[in-house]
């Protein structure tokens, strides 16, 4: 790698803003099953501005709520600490790389695969949680290759238009990290399980980490998201998809092809939830 690029890159990771540790506090205590509510509750209350975005995204139209969520404690009651976490960590993470029109695109996506990942998760006996998570932070790596070398934004963003492998490999050769490298460098950072880590690392072949149901499962929400904005009939779609990630996962075509409302009706309710954040 060349060396100005490897200045720039180590810069950049001294700047990347910390994970909120209160954050990850209340995801421990939600994952430790053995707290109570008012406990979870009482840690997330103690950062006002955490509060206000999870009350904000709870009572935003993905999750429909026929009544004003107004509590954090009502929050955990009436959606569940699962759904509370999920939003805990999408809210840190806008935290760490807000929302901006450069970024929007690049967050849609990331929130698109989290939901599909999660839906596809619960279909197939994994932990909704954990997909939602990698979902959501799988392409985490392009908000810091978008601050650090912006005069690549074209090639950082060609994963939408460009064959996955292709994407990634043309990233590495002009840059000399891929995204997907630099997002697991950002999960380390973050202190993030190192499950997590190696996921976002080889996100883009999963084929050769072998039989694995977490790559597979992570790679066809990615690509159903992808094919989601090009092909026009679901049978299209379907044609078009990694059929080793299928394979991988047990899931045949048919039983895909009856989820796939689901998946657009969940897609279709996150309009407008960066608003909710304002």
């Amino acid at each position: 790698m060349d060396q100005l690029i490897e200045q720039k890159i180590k810069e950049g990771l001294n700047q990347v803003r910390p994970f909120p540790h209160l954050v990850q506090h209340a995801i421990k205590l939600i994952d430790s099953g053995n707290s109570d509510i008012r406990e979870i509750a009482y840690t997330i209350n103690k950062d006002p501005v955490l509060s206000a975005r999870l009350l904000s995204l709870a009572n935003s139209s993905f999750y429909g709520m026929s009544k004003k969520i107004t509590g954090v404690e009502n929050a955990c009651v009436i959606l569940g600490n699962n759904i509370v976490r999920n939003i805990l960590i999408s809210a840190a993470a806008m935290d760490c790389f807000p929302v901006t029109e450069e970024r929007k695109k690049i967050w849609v996506h990331s929130i698109e695969v989290a939901t599909v990942s999660q839906i596809l998760a619960d279909k197939l006996n994994q932990s909704p949680e954990k997909s939602y998570m990698t979902g959501l932070l799988h392409d985490v790596g392009k908000f810091f290759l978008l601050d650090v070398f912006p005069e690549f934004q074209i090639v950082i963003e060609s994963g939408h238009s460009m064959e996955y492998k292709k994407s990634i490999e043309e990233e590495t050769r002009i840059i000399g990290i891929n995204h997907a490298q630099a997002g697991a460098k950002i999960i380390e950072i973050w202190n993030l399980p190192e499950e997590l880590r190696v996921l976002i690392e080889k996100h883009h072949n999963p084929i050769e980490q072998g039989d694995s149901v977490a790559y597979s499962l992570l790679y066809l929400a990615d690509e159903i998201c992808h094919k989601l904005e090009t092909e026009k009939s679901d049978d299209d779609l379907i044609k078009s998809l990694n059929k080793n990630s299928l394979a991988i996962l047990f899931m045949d075509v048919q039983e895909l092809k009856k989820i796939l409302p689901e998946i657009k009706q969940k897609i279709s309710s996150l309009d407008g939830i960066f608003e909710q954040l304002d």
